[in-house]
């Protein structure tokens, strides 16, 4: 494949049928153009496209919507040294799927920002009016509005394909002719320097990208790591509390339960002991009942033995009076016992009744 002009990029699905329209070729068309949605073209085709006298080497890309590698694109860059002029960006009128906005971000990446100056953005698959009034409503589609402005609005509407009348001819014209004008003004050229220093930036930032998403896989992990840590650690230092604390309650209970035995101990040693005072009580009462018992005992005993001892010693009220009659009788018979005897009657009388109170 040889490049030998300022080259023209076709990117896009459809970028085929717009390089056979600019080239004017109806019937003889160099690049294969489909009818579906889906890009035809594999490799990068070239062809020389003349506008004003100068030569571009117009060239369709298999392009960036395939989802395939860019490898195709990347190379073919690499051959132009003359540099790239205009990079027309093909997108199907009033279907901008979110695949195209998607990959709106993957061209700006993937050419990089120097390529801002290159870009024209062409509609195609207009119905005729829009073709002939030149109205797209691509402001109302946030993503598309943002790139048109940062292009400095180079846009344009690609011509109906095909045309059947002189009036349809005429508009097909004038939309190739402002496309044309589009990339005749476009005053930098796209260099290979600056692909490959854009190329260098983005696999400086895929790397860099890489190694945050790395690191920041390893702070996750690390977190992971860290907070099944803290948890083990929590649900230890939790249990450890829960060890203490039944610890704690078991001592509380043994110390309940000794106190329990030291008061129970304590009572009985007390209802012991007021048992044996009870007992030693009851003993000297009884041993008391029993020393006033014995001593009454004695003292009636002691009374009987004086009361035979005086009876013994002392003469009976009895004995005086007959001991009185006797003595009587014998001072005189008759009258004189008779006084006798109650002389002896007087006589032991007063001798009980002297007796009674010395007892």
């Amino acid at each position: 494949m040889t490049v030998q002009n300022e080259v023209v990029l076709l990117l896009g699905k459809t970028g085929n049928t717009l390089g056979n329209q600019l080239l004017g070729s109806r019937d003889n068309k160099p690049f294969t153009a489909s009818g579906s949605t889906e890009s035809e073209t594999k490799k990068c085709e070239v062809t020389t496209l003349t506008i004003k006298g100068k030569k571009y080497d117009l060239v369709d890309t298999p392009g960036i919507f395939d989802n395939r590698e860019n490898v195709e694109i990347t190379e073919f860059i690499r051959k132009c040294a003359g540099g790239v002029r205009a990079i027309l960006l093909v997108l199907e009128a009033g279907r901008i799927t979110d695949e195209e906005k998607n990959t709106l971000s993957t061209i700006r990446n993937f050419l990089g920002k120097d390529a801002t100056n290159n870009f024209i953005v062409v509609f195609s698959k207009a119905d005729p009016e829009r073709v002939k009034d030149k109205q797209i409503d691509w402001n109302k589609i946030e993503i598309l509005r943002s790139f048109i402005k940062q292009i400095g609005y180079r846009w344009c509407v690609s011509p109906m394909h095909p045309y059947f009348f002189e009036a349809e001819r005429e508009t097909n014209e004038k939309r190739l002719m402002e496309i044309k004008e589009l990339i005749t003004h476009i005053q930098v050229l796209y260099t290979t320097r600056q692909f490959e220093e854009n190329r260098k930036e983005q696999e400086r930032l895929k790397k860099k990208a890489e190694e945050e998403e790395r690191r920041k896989n390893e702070e996750y992990e690390n977190k992971l790591k860290a907070d099944a840590v803290r948890v083990q650690q929590e649900k230890f230092q939790e249990a450890q509390k829960i060890l203490i604390e039944l610890e704690y309650k078991r001592k509380r209970e043994e110390q309940r339960r000794e106190e329990e035995r030291k008061r129970e101990e304590q009572r009985r040693e007390e209802e012991r002991k007021r048992g044996e005072q009870r007992r030693e009580e009851e003993r000297k009462r009884e041993e008391q009942r029993r020393e006033e018992e014995r001593k009454r005992e004695e003292r009636r005993r002691e009374e009987r033995r004086n009361e035979e001892l005086r009876k013994e010693e002392e003469p009976g009220i009895i004995d005086s009076v007959m001991v009185g009659a006797v003595i009587g009788t014998v001072v005189g018979p008759g009258l004189g016992t008779m006084m006798g005897a109650l002389v002896g009657l007087a006589i032991g009388v007063g001798r009980k009744i002297i007796s009674n109170i010395m007892a």
